[in-house]
C-alpha cells in the first residue's frame, strides 16, 4: 500500500515539473503582450512610423489592447476583413492562454497548501527546481531553433496553432503585416523567454534559500 502510494506521488510530481515550463512560459507571454512600451519600441526600431503616422500608429494599437483586453468591437478601417478574422483568432489564443495561467496558478497554490499540509514542502520545492531547470532546457532548445531559422519556427507555430490561412498576410495590402513584421515577433519571443529565464534562475535561487533556512 505504501509502495503505491509513493509510486502515486511520483507521478503527481513529475507532472508537477512537466507543467512549471508551460507557467513560466505562459507569464512570460502574458507580461509581454500587453506591454505598451515593448510596442513603442519595436514601432521605432522597425521604422514603422515611415508607413504610417505615429498618431495612427498609437490610435490602432489602443483600438487592438481594447479589442484583445476589455471586449470592445474592432471597427477600425484600418484593418480589412481578412486580418480581422486573424484577430479573432489571435484574441482567442490570448484569452485561452491567459485562461490557462490562472487555472495553473489556482493549482499550483492548491499544491502547496497538500504539500504544507502532508508536512511535504519539500517535495514541491524539488519540483519547483527542476521544473525551473527544466524550463531553462527548453529555453535553449528553443532559442537555437531561433538562431538557426526564425521564419520556419514562427511558421510551423500558425501552423499548429491556427486553422486557416488567415495569418497569410501581404504586406501589399495588409496593415496588419507592416505593424507587425516578423522583426517585432522574433524581438516579442526574445523578451518572452529572456522574462521566463529570469523567473527560472530567481526560482531555483528563492527556494535554494527557503530551503537551506528550513534545513537551520
Amino acid at each position: 500500500m505504501k509502495k503505491k502510494r509513493i509510486k502515486k506521488e511520483n507521478k503527481f510530481n513529475i507532472l508537477i515539473i512537466a507543467f512549471i515550463p508551460l507557467l513560466i512560459f505562459l507569464i512570460g507571454f502574458r507580461l509581454t503582450v500587453f506591454d505598451l512600451d515593448f510596442y513603442e519600441k519595436e514601432f521605432g526600431k522597425n521604422n514603422i512610423y515611415e508607413h504610417f503616422s505615429k498618431d495612427t500608429v498609437e490610435l490602432e494599437v489602443n483600438n487592438l489592447f481594447n479589442y484583445f483586453i476589455n471586449n470592445k468591437e474592432l471597427t477600425t478601417n484600418f484593418f480589412n476583413q481578412k486580418e480581422k478574422i486573424h484577430l479573432k483568432d489571435v484574441k482567442n489564443l490570448i484569452n485561452s492562454s491567459i485562461k490557462l495561467l490562472f487555472i495553473l496558478i489556482i493549482s499550483s497554490f492548491s499544491v502547496l497548501i497538500y504539500y504544507y499540509k502532508t508536512k511535504k514542502l519539500n517535495i514541491f520545492f524539488n519540483s519547483l527546481i527542476f521544473g525551473s531547470i527544466l524550463t531553462m532546457f527548453f529555453i535553449i532548445i528553443l532559442f537555437l531553433g531561433m538562431i538557426s531559422n526564425f521564419n520556419s519556427l514562427f511558421v510551423n507555430f500558425h501552423l499548429i496553432l491556427f486553422n486557416d490561412q488567415y495569418w497569410l498576410l501581404n504586406p501589399e495590402v495588409d496593415n496588419l503585416i507592416v505593424l507587425f513584421p516578423t522583426k517585432f515577433f522574433y524581438d516579442f519571443t526574445i523578451r518572452m523567454i529572456t522574462i521566463s529565464i529570469l523567473i527560472s534562475i530567481t526560482t531555483i535561487i528563492l527556494i535554494s534559500i527557503i530551503k537551506n533556512k528550513i534545513r537551520k
